[in-house]
């Protein structure tokens, strides 16, 4: 089957337009020992899921992993992205140069909202997940927008104290 060099361009410079390219960066992300060590279970059990993962860091037991997923609810399946976007906002608050802290709290608003989309009201992190989302957002610039996100975790999470970022 032939295919033109424009019609296949065009299509490729619509799927990144559309993002489908930037979604993946989560799969790319290879974290050092530094990062693991900070990371909650749940991030390095779906973090050695993905194929960078599981090339760097092994598996995690086919239980652990199961628990997990069943804990964590339907975020589970787009997780590792709030993890990676963790790891940017502490890069994002560590940094000396406002370009960098810009660069970091830009690529953590991207990965967690990949997350945060897929988070319902009823999952165990979505104070957590909602609180790293509405720092990064501040990040970079996006107040607004982050205050919102922190009274929806309030209304819908009260009693869980990372919705009081």
């Amino acid at each position: 089957m032939r295919y033109r060099i424009g019609s296949f361009s065009t299509i490729l410079i619509t799927l990144a337009a559309l993002g489908c390219g930037r979604s993946a960066l989560a799969f790319g992300y290879v974290i050092n020992d530094a990062d693991w060590a900070t990371w909650p279970e749940y991030c390095k059990v779906k973090y050695t899921m993905t194929p960078i993962g599981r090339n760097t860091r092994g598996q995690y037991p086919a239980e652990a992993r199961e628990r997990w997923r069943r804990s964590i609810g339907p975020v589970w399946d787009g997780l590792h992205h709030y993890c990676v976007g963790m790891i940017y906002v502490h890069q994002a608050q560590g940094a000396a140069e406002p370009k960098a802290k810009q660069r970091y709290s830009y690529k953590a608003e991207h990965e967690i909202a990949y997350s945060y989309r897929g988070l319902g009201a009823g999952s165990p992190l979505f104070s957590t997940i909602s609180a790293y989302y509405a720092l990064a957002l501040h990040g970079v610039g996006k107040t607004e927008t982050a205050m919102q996100v922190l009274d929806k975790a309030i209304q819908i999470q009260p009693e869980s104290p990372e919705s009081y970022v």
